[in-house]
């Protein structure tokens, strides 16, 4: 006789065992969807990587400033641009988008400014810039009267015009210093300036091709931003003096032979910029040795006794102290 056995463990069993394969398929397709996940997060990752190292080569090797050439070559800037090269090397399949862009350019250059302080500060490191630090406020003062000064010489220039241009007729035609004041105006003060030999550069840049005339790309998005150290500035102008050539040390193949004077001057030719920045130099030597012939009193005693003779051939002695000026 057969003995009878319920067969309520072997389907509770079952069950379990149901439930167990389900979670194991589970876990087997969670971990094939996150292997997949990770896959095209690395092949994102790579595509970025690979897009980024199409870096523009002559900014980073010759300016030490890193950016991406949008245009490709194109002449035409664009994101599609960017999206296709993401696309090219290996993240064709996934849904990319831009969410942040920043042009060297916006914001009046903040971001150019960044680098270029970056690549200087590890250039140099920061026990260049100590010397300077405390002059900073030197220069200020030197350039508050220079420019006071300047005004000065203005003025009296033009009242030394008016005088020269009413008295032109009984001025002495010898030995007479006034006339040679008037020569040495009249000439253009590069030409007083230049060295023999020197060969002034006739390259000119289109104004309205500079970044400060023509319409400029807006970046958008938020980025990590960094405030400005106490001595950027310093850093910056010493990248400056490194990397962009001047009158007196050209660099090669540059649009511009007078880089630096172009930043100071912002004019379109060579020749403009040097005649400003001859001019700024112009003003900080006159302040300095006007300060001191202010204070030499030899000096001052040589320009009475001439100041007071000249007076004296325009019979208005009034006019002495314009004349010793």
């Amino acid at each position: 006789m057969k003995k009878m056995v319920k067969g309520e463990i072997t389907v509770f069993l079952s069950l379990v065992f149901l439930l167990l394969l389900t979670l194991v398929g589970a876990l087997l397709e969670s971990a094939s969807i996150q292997l997949a996940k990770n896959e095209r997060r690395a092949d994102a990752g790579r595509a970025v990587e690979s897009a980024f190292a199409e870096y523009q080569k002559d900014l980073l090797e010759r300016y030490g400033i890193f950016a991406i050439e949008g245009s490709y070559e194109s002449g035409t800037m664009s994101e599609e641009n960017i999206l296709n090269r993401l696309s090219f090397y290996g993240a064709e399949n996934i849904e990319t988008e831009i969410a942040a862009i920043r042009y060297l350019t916006d914001q009046n250059g903040k971001e150019f400014l960044r680098q270029a302080v970056e690549y200087e500060k590890m250039k140099t490191g920061a026990a260049a810039i100590e010397n300077l630090t405390g002059k900073v406020s030197e220069w200020k003062e030197q350039e508050l009267k220079a420019n006071e000064y300047g005004k000065e010489n203005i003025e009296t220039s033009k009242e030394l015009d008016q005088m020269l241009e009413s008295e032109k007729e009984e001025l002495p035609a010898e030995n007479n210093p006034l006339a040679d004041i008037v020569d040495i105006q009249a000439q253009a003060l590069l030409n007083l300036v230049s060295p023999e030999g020197f060969t002034l550069s006739s390259k000119a840049v289109k104004s309205e091709e500079t970044v400060s005339n023509r319409k400029l790309r807006q970046g958008y998005g938020t980025m990590k931003e960094k405030d400005n150290g106490a001595g950027d500035t310093i850093f910056f102008n010493l990248y400056l003096i490194d990397k962009f050539g001047n009158a007196a040390n050209k660099k090669k193949n540059t649009v511009l032979d007078y880089e630096m004077e172009y930043l100071l001057g912002g004019k379109a030719s060579d020749k403009d910029n040097l005649e400003y920045v001859i001019g700024r130099i112009r003003i900080f030597r006159f302040a300095v040795n006007y300060g001191y012939l202010l204070t030499d009193k030899d000096m001052q005693m040589e320009v009475d006794t001439l100041a007071t003779t000249l007076s004296a051939v325009f019979l208005s002695p009034e006019i002495g102290p314009v004349i010793k000026h």
